[in-house]
């Protein structure tokens, strides 16, 4: 059986609504985002909440796979917080996960 090629995938990041527009707009494969909390990208918007759950929808609709960007080193005071984003992550119908810290994953 002849084995599929594979094409390397356009991923753009999408650090507010504006950027995730742009990102679809120019052809994105995929975006990767990320919320205001746990975040190192203090410059960034980001999305939270019923705002994220809309952006998956958009980029959804258009064709556009979504990773969620959890790039944190998070203290242990704060893996309850990560352990709720993490758990809301697929209702929303993210498509995959970018962690930094071995201890998220």
């Amino acid at each position: 059986m002849k084995e599929r090629e594979r094409l390397p995938e356009l991923l753009i990041p999408a650090g507010g609504r504006e950027q995730l527009e742009s990102a679809i707009l120019y052809g994105a494969d995929a975006v990767y985002m990320g919320g205001p909390e746990l975040s190192l990208r203090t410059a960034c918007e980001g999305f939270s909440g019923e705002e994220l759950g809309l952006a998956v929808a958009d980029a959804h609709t258009a064709g556009v796979r979504v990773y969620y960007c959890l790039n944190a080193m998070p203290y242990d005071a704060q893996l309850p917080a990560v352990e709720a984003v993490l758990e809301r992550l697929p209702g929303m119908g993210v498509d995959g996960l970018i962690a930094a810290d071995p201890g998220v994953i």
